[in-house]
């Protein structure tokens, strides 16, 4: 039978060890790069952080506030604004360095990837040695450390990367899954969020053993029938899902605003620069958009979003601004409430070109 090998490529601290590795003298002093809302200067949440500012405290996502307060002690800390271009940069060249070693790549999010190598490797000894391999043309390449888990699925594997964080490398096979995870809190089961730990803990369900013995049917009955099945599984060390290139559906992004606006002129310039960047990530990726739309937070956090479908296929940035602050506006007609968040997304996509291979094919 043909053993089936995933990896996991986390990196470490991204965002941090690209500043890094951009400003030498950063290295040995706490780092964080924060996500600033610029409501006041420390509204916002910690993107991520590396290992000296985690030594306080610091974890990705806290308050802003929080992360300055747990570093009062230390006068040398640093914290910078995101540099998202040069962050994709680093993240599209590693990435290449990841699809040429596997038959079967996905990208997760801008610092992760699943691969699956289970025809290029015959065995868990031959994974390991590909991925210390990996580790170093990475390292090399772009001076950024990650940590690989290898494993019989992809939850086994995303779970195996994180237990020798930074520059670690783990090898859970599936016999060993119980005895690595069972004792371990349900939160750090790949897929559970803090709602569901709150609902297992209803039923005395603490750790993946427990949840590992807790029977489907009732699982099912509290998260339905596809939710349920895969806690089960999951629980247990079990995963069929694919490793497989996501079809990407829509480019988008949100900020949050200096204030709450109820007129669209107080936030024009955002929906413009919002507009570039979204424009940008999809033509960087050779995409074109049919709708366009807003998703936004209002004052009370109620989230809503608004679309409209165009005529034609377009690239111009300049249109999806036009059409988003029209969007804007019907919603503050309609609505009584301040936003709070405003976001620019672009959808309905298709690879340029397709179009005219289309038109001569008819």
């Amino acid at each position: 039978m043909r053993l089936r090998i995933v990896m996991m490529v986390d990196l470490d601290y991204f965002y941090a060890r690209v500043e890094e590795n951009r400003r030498p003298e950063l290295k040995g002093k706490p780092v964080v790069v924060g996500m600033y809302s610029g409501r006041t200067e420390t509204s916002g949440a910690v993107a991520t952080c590396n290992y000296e500012a985690r030594k306080y405290g610091v974890r990705s996502g806290i308050p802003l506030f929080r992360a300055k307060a747990l570093l009062k002690d230390a006068p040398n800390a640093v914290f910078l604004h995101p540099d998202f271009d040069e962050y994709e940069r680093v993240s599209n060249n590693v990435m290449e360095i990841l699809r040429k070693h596997a038959e079967k790549f996905e990208q997760v999010s801008i610092d992760e990837a699943f691969l699956d190598v289970s025809d290029a490797c015959k065995s868990y000894g031959e994974a390991e040695k590909l991925a210390k391999q990996i580790k170093h043309e990475i390292l090399k390449q772009e001076n950024v450390t990650c940590s690989v888990g290898i494993g019989p699925n992809k939850v086994v594997a995303k779970m195996a990367s994180k237990l020798q964080k930074p520059d670690g490398l783990t090898v859970v096979r599936a016999e060993e899954f119980a005895k690595t995870f069972g004792d371990k809190p349900v939160r750090e089961l790949y897929g559970i969020g803090p709602k569901t730990v709150e609902k297992l803990a209803e039923i005395d369900v603490e750790s993946i053993g427990e949840l590992a013995q807790t029977g489907l049917k009732q699982l099912q009955s509290i998260f339905g029938e596809k939710l349920g099945a895969y806690f089960h599984n999951a629980a247990r060390g079990v995963d069929e899902e694919a490793v497989e290139e996501k079809e990407q559906k829509q480019f988008g992004r949100i900020v949050t605003l200096k204030k709450n606006a109820r007129n669209v002129k107080d936030f024009e310039d955002v929906i413009d620069e919002l507009s570039k960047d979204v424009v940008r990530m999809c033509a960087e990726k050779g995409f074109e958009f049919k709708n366009v739309g807003l998703f936004a937070v209002m004052e009370d956090m109620e989230n809503v979003t608004r679309s409209r479908t165009l005529d034609d296929f377009a690239t111009d940035w300049k249109l999806v601004a036009s059409v988003t602050k029209e969007l804007y506006e019907n919603l503050l007609k309609d609505s009584s409430k301040s936003i709070r968040r405003a976001g620019v997304r672009v959808a309905t996509l298709r690879k340029k070109g397709e179009g005219l291979k289309k038109f001569f094919k008819g």
